[in-house]
């Protein structure tokens, strides 16, 4: 049987008064409501902060649960239950834990380890034998490039490197399972995964946001005009895009699927080009002769054609 840290859950001291749990509740919940975080691990997050809220903000069954921990409300149950709190530490272990089993089993009942190796009463408690091993979950820094092409990672756990898979698409938030590689099993049991959750770092060309990718495309002015064929650098590496005609600054160029690619059941994401147009610095005789002539042109000048040639 596993104990449940409320408190850590929260993350409050043992001491916290009522109002500190409600606050540090309403900041967790906001922070991880399935309306706001899509990640399917704060939702499991987000239940258990509900499950410890129910507990300590409710005074009564806090006193129960700071004596019993967090079975209280099954211990209450069993036959002969009295709710008689011992004092003191047994074995270097935590105060709820002591006081937990020292309640339920008294001083003659079964030690800690033995309860949670499946030696409890009646078969209340797991069963002996293996026992598979805990899970990890860290996060991992990647870049752009590698949520393109993905890459490979060597990752330091304690006194052990593992080297991981980073796959090709994935993007901020994506979790990606190493499995076999988390904490060993226990009596011959499996070990469990590593869960790498993914964080890109910015990059200084392109913004991300989801697996939709942009940037900037700069356009000449005549190439804005008259249209043209625009060779560009993209996320995978250079791209031709289509610049049509009479293009205005802002316009937004769309290359779909260009983006970071797809993974598992989510789409490939876009390439999104915003038009930026520009200038010659220090145009030559010649095209400063054209624009000139093009201004009069504009503004009705004298420099209209002549249809005679002349």
């Amino acid at each position: 049987m596993e104990y449940t840290d409320y408190y850590a859950v929260l993350g409050v001291p043992k001491t916290a008064d009522q109002a500190a749990i409600k606050a540090a509740y309403r900041a967790l919940a906001r922070k991880l409501h399935p309306d706001v975080n899509k990640d399917p691990a704060a939702g499991e997050r987000f239940k258990k902060v509900n499950e410890a809220n129910a507990v300590l903000g409710d005074p009564e069954k806090r006193a129960k649960y700071d004596r019993l921990g967090a079975d209280w409300e099954r211990l209450e149950q069993q036959p002969g239950f009295t709710p008689q709190r011992p004092a003191g530490r047994r074995g270097g272990r935590t105060q709820a834990h002591s006081d937990f089993f020292e309640t339920f089993f008294g001083d003659g009942g079964l030690d800690l380890d033995e309860l949670l190796r499946g030696g409890g009463r009646g078969g209340a408690f797991r069963p002996r034998g293996p026992r598979r091993g805990a899970d990890i979950e860290e996060t991992v820094d990647i870049d752009l490039e590698e949520a393109m092409s993905g890459g490979r990672r060597l990752l330091t756990l304690g006194e052990r490197q593992v080297e991981v898979r980073i796959p090709a698409g994935v993007a901020e938030g994506s979790r990606v399972r190493v499995a076999g590689e988390g904490r060993p099993g226990v009596e011959g049991g499996a070990p469990g995964d590593i869960y790498l959750k993914v964080h890109l770092r910015p990059h200084p060309r392109f913004a991300v946001r989801g697996r939709a990718v942009s940037a900037d495309v700069d356009v000449r002015d005549h190439q804005a005009v008259l249209g043209a064929a625009v060779r560009v650098a993209g996320p995978a590496g250079p791209l031709t895009v289509t610049v049509p005609a009479a293009s205005q600054a802002g316009r937004t160029l769309r290359l779909r699927g260009k983006g970071i690619p797809g993974l598992g059941d989510a789409a490939p994401g876009d390439l999104l080009l915003t038009v930026r147009i520009t200038v010659p610095p220090a145009p030559a005789a010649a095209e400063r002769e054209l624009y000139e002539r093009l201004r009069e042109l504009r503004e009705g000048g004298s420099a209209a054609v002549d249809p005679s040639g002349a």
